[in-house]
C-alpha cells in the first residue's frame, strides 16, 4: 500500500508525476493481484453462484 499512497500523494499534493520505477512497481502489484484473483475465481467458479 505504501507505493500506491506515495504515487497518489505525489500527484495530488506535490503535483509531480511519479518516476517510471514507481509506475512499474504499482503496475506489477496490480497485475499480480488481478492474476491471483482471476485464478481463485476460476477455481471456485462452479460454487460461486451458490453463494450469490
Amino acid at each position: 500500500m505504501y507505493h500506491y499512497v506515495t504515487y497518489f500523494r505525489d500527484i495530488a499534493m506535490n503535483q509531480i508525476v511519479p518516476g517510471i520505477q514507481e509506475q512499474f512497481i504499482c503496475l506489477g502489484m496490480a497485475l499480480s493481484t488481478f492474476i491471483i484473483g482471476f485464478v481463485v475465481f476460476k477455481a471456485t467458479e462452479k460454487k460461486f453462484i451458490l453463494y450469490v
